[in-house]
């Protein structure tokens, strides 16, 4: 379990496109940490835009025992990159305020294509101070795709990549970048293994989902009936048998989900399943940025 990371996108607001996580209390979250640390889980995952997540972190006990990263505001396009630096670095000392910490684990950018901007030079310039000054261990970035992932990895040496993937997306382990990665040594964190909670819904009973995608969740739940395994199993299997991740960031409601990851790990880890199966390549299904449009 200490590969498992706590995601917090829902401790400050409602999360999900098709199946809303509600903001979870602090007494909620509180019991998630507990259970977590005793299960040796020790990595905390937030961002200075999940609304007051940062604060609750940071008022809550519990959290003094794990590493934290969180990622930056994401920067506003209209205005010339080098001049948001200080925002940005004024920003980050909020983050650490509201985190009741002097320093963290580390930072990521949240939007890569702020990175990829030909300013990027001047936002690297200003985390490495970060980092050389010991505030943060390790500087990274959070993406969405291939092709921006190979920009960076072009102009920067990150310590930490935080990429999806899930039974449907496959694209950074079917392209050889997951090889890569860890070749590079570079920290791999995998996010959006259940795919926003999509592979928690039931595909025989009325939901939002595209019809596409919800036809493929019956093939897959179909696939494990035989094996006794739900989507959600399933799901745990395929992204824990890809022994390069080093963290699966997962946002957790309640304890009983830790439980499920727990059980699954260690009695029905198998490897003998084709998962090549389910991959998808059509982004408008796999990737949440499209799902409004």
């Amino acid at each position: 379990m200490d590969k498992v990371g706590i995601g917090t996108a829902h401790w400050g607001s409602n999360y999900g496109k098709f199946k809303k996580s509600s903001s979870i209390t602090n007494q909620e979250a509180s019991n998630i940490l507990k259970y977590a640390l005793n299960n040796h889980m020790n990595l905390i995952d937030t961002a200075y835009a999940y609304s007051n997540a940062e604060k609750k972190i940071g008022h809550l006990k519990e959290t003094k025992d794990f590493q934290i990263i969180t990622k930056i505001k994401p920067l506003n396009k209209k205005i010339h990159l080098k001049d948001q630096m200080n925002e940005v670095i004024s920003n980050f000392k909020n983050s650490l305020i509201n985190l009741n910490r002097k320093n963290i684990k580390g930072i990521l950018v949240h939007k890569s294509e702020d990175l990829i901007h030909n300013d990027g030079k001047y936002l690297w310039e200003e985390l490495n101070k970060l980092k050389e000054n010991k505030i943060i261990e390790k500087i990274g970035v959070s993406v969405y795709d291939l092709e921006n992932t190979d920009k960076i990895l072009k102009k920067f040496d990150i310590d930490i990549i935080q990429i999806p993937i899930n039974i449907f997306d496959q694209r950074f382990l079917e392209s050889g970048m997951i090889k890569d990665l860890s070749e590079k040594q570079i920290e791999i964190h995998a996010r959006s293994i259940f795919l926003q909670g999509v592979l928690g819904m039931d595909p025989y009973t009325s939901n939002n989902l595209p019809q596409e995608l919800n036809i493929l969740l019956k093939n897959f739940v179909e696939y494990l009936k035989p094996l006794n395994l739900s989507a959600v199993e399933g799901a745990i299997i395929f992204t824990f048998n890809l022994k390069e991740l080093n963290k699966f960031i997962i946002g957790f409601n309640k304890v009983d989900e830790i439980k499920i990851i727990k059980n699954t790990i260690q009695n029905k880890l198998l490897n003998n399943l084709d998962f090549s199966l389910f991959k998808i390549m059509n982004k408008n299904l796999i990737d949440p940025r499209f799902w409004s449009r």
